[in-house]
């Protein structure tokens, strides 16, 4: 069953953000009067394609993305009737931002739907052990999932965070105390060594609250456990509570995305912390990864979704080129020089853009899937 609800968490996280994005594309292409080749969802083969008033609907056998092909986009379709590059700047700028708009929207409203028909758990008062890393110093002294944590060097942490914090400043072996049953047991796992991401500054948002801006890498110690507090209840969010989660978790998801492309472009942040599809996609297995669909499952899956939908269409507007933020930046070129780059030019830089990234998008998967089976 686990293997089921971890597939279907991916399945769903992924098609709607997918979804979404290219639907934003697409809507606003046809509202402004351009004519739409194909709509398009996964690559490769079709599994299932229909032509209707002159665009092609597909869904594709490789679910790892999706594309709309507007008239007058490509190499050789510039003159296209009712193509990209008949309509007025604000149709275009439109059209290349209904992506990623699209994914802040639909976070926005995931959230917001979740707070109030789900809502979230109260902690309880118990900190557990919810997994384990494999080959880790927990692994190695016989700590197991749904242990719970009595004490850690002595002292009785009240929460997740504190026990975390303890472990992180441990250099040598330190004593834990956890309760298997009904009985008590003493371990003494050496911390291993980490480098990991953390705020350098904080930015004060109205409504929002401190968000981190930017990261920098800090020497840490953890033993290989993820830890988690004892349910409690659930506790519904009213509307108005709704809208500023809401509010809250996309601008705030936004800025902290800023913080870290700056910490990554700067060198303070290395390239190997980045993960791929393959990394995204074994988050998204491990977190929605349960026993049986239940409110935790919904939580869970639709949380993820809505942070990584903020992130996705983050990335989008980045001013790369091939990304939809390179596009919007030659626009906005085109709209102060009053004219455009020559076609096979900015085709060019596209081109040379997408190749950069799918090299780094490689390398990534490959510093994932390595990571994923144990290197």
């Amino acid at each position: 069953m686990e293997q089921f609800t971890g597939g279907l968490g991916i399945l769903l996280i992924f098609g709607a953000i997918i979804a979404i994005h290219e639907f934003g594309h697409f809507v606003s292409a046809k509202l402004s009067g351009m004519g739409v080749h194909e709509f398009s969802l996964g690559f490769g083969p079709a599994l299932f394609k229909r032509e209707y008033h002159g665009t092609l609907y597909a869904i594709r056998i490789i679910p790892l993305g999706g594309y709309v092909r507007i008239a007058g986009m490509e190499p050789g379709d510039e003159d296209a009737p009712n193509g990209y590059n008949t309509k007025p700047f604000f149709a275009k700028f439109i059209t290349l931002a209904a992506g990623a708009t699209m994914n802040f929207i639909l976070a926005f409203v995931v959230i917001i739907v979740l707070g109030m028909a789900i809502g979230a758990m109260k902690p309880g008062n118990k900190v557990l052990i919810d997994g384990i890393i494999p080959n880790s110093p927990a692994s190695r002294v016989d700590l197991r999932t749904g242990d719970e944590l009595v004490s850690v060097a002595g002292v009785q942490p009240l929460n997740q965070d504190q026990a975390r914090a303890i472990i992180g400043k441990s250099t040598q072996p330190v004593p834990i105390v956890v309760r298997r049953g009904d009985r008590l047991l003493t371990v003494t796992p050496t911390p291993k060594q980490l480098l990991t991401p953390e705020p350098e500054v904080s930015l004060d948002i109205p409504l929002v609250g401190k968000v981190p801006f930017i990261l920098h890498m800090t020497t840490t110690h953890i033993i290989g456990v993820q830890l988690t507090m004892s349910s409690g209840q659930w506790e519904r969010l009213n509307l108005a509570d709704s809208l500023k989660v809401g509010t809250r978790t996309v601008v705030g998801t936004v800025v902290s995305a800023a913080g870290q492309f700056i910490s990554v472009v700067s060198g303070r942040v290395p390239v190997s912390q980045l993960s791929g599809p393959v990394g995204i996609m074994n988050l998204s297995y491990k977190a929605t990864r349960t026993e049986h669909i239940s409110h935790i499952w919904f939580s869970s899956t639709f949380t993820l979704m809505a942070m990584l939908s903020i992130f996705i269409g983050f990335f989008n507007l980045l001013p790369i080129p091939a990304l939809d933020g390179g596009r919007i930046f030659f626009l906005i070129i085109e709209g102060i020089r009053r004219k455009p780059l020559a076609p096979e030019k900015e085709a060019k830089i596209h081109a040379i853009g997408m190749a950069v990234l799918l090299g780094l998008v490689l390398l990534v998967t490959i510093k994932d899937v390595w990571n994923l089976f144990g290197g």
